[in-house]
């Protein structure tokens, strides 16, 4: 297999972490989706990244659709529940945390595509969200210290926060969600995927 990513992508991210902390054997290789480049252009047509390759030939694309397809392999640890009710409430977390990460990278994208795009008023609602999911897993957190799929999301949030925002102190008012932070940024997957420009 073959996960074509983004360095600095917090979509590419997830499914890597996931590829290590399940340790698939699986190759990484960067892709640049706003250079037209042709691995990407063939096999997704939103030219959008993580694309994963499969052994087989498919190209799956979307990150939620590639970690399942990765859970679906079957390798522990097992970072999705198996229980019906409990799988859609982790996926309702999921979408949470990728909710509030589409929001700051939309501020971030355009100021780079289009600036006059950001308006005060467009960035304020959008980072009204950010801040509401923080609070959210602030009082949410997982029970345990093990990093669980939705957990992974919201890692890749807040490492985006981190290096995307870094004056956006998000830490001194979530104290509960910066300790498990500083636990999860030290899982040696988390290290080998820290963003790079």
């Amino acid at each position: 297999m073959k996960l074509l990513i983004s360095p600095t992508s917090p979509y590419a991210r997830k499914a890597h972490i996931v590829i290590l902390e399940k340790q698939i054997a699986c190759s990484i290789e960067a892709a640049v989706p706003w250079d037209n480049d042709p691995i990407v252009m063939q096999n997704n047509p939103l030219r959008k990244i993580p694309i994963l390759l499969t052994d087989s030939g498919n190209a799956i694309v979307d990150s939620r659709v590639i970690c399942e397809y990765l859970e679906g392999l079957g390798t522990a640890p097992q970072l999705l529940p198996n229980d019906p009710e409990a799988r859609i409430a982790t996926q309702t977390r999921i979408a949470i945390a990728e909710g509030a990460m589409d929001g700051a990278l939309a501020i971030i994208m355009s100021g780079r595509v289009s600036p006059d795009m950001a308006t005060d008023a467009w960035k304020t609602w959008l980072m009204d969200k950010v801040a509401a999911t923080l609070t959210y897993f602030e009082n949410n957190l997982s029970a345990t210290e093990m990093p669980d799929m939705a957990d992974i999301t919201l890692g890749c949030l807040l490492g985006t926060l981190d290096f995307r925002m870094p004056a956006y102190d998000w830490k001194s008012s979530h104290p509960q969600l910066s300790a498990r932070w500083q636990v999860w940024s030290q899982r040696p997957s988390f290290i080998q995927t820290v963003p790079k420009t």
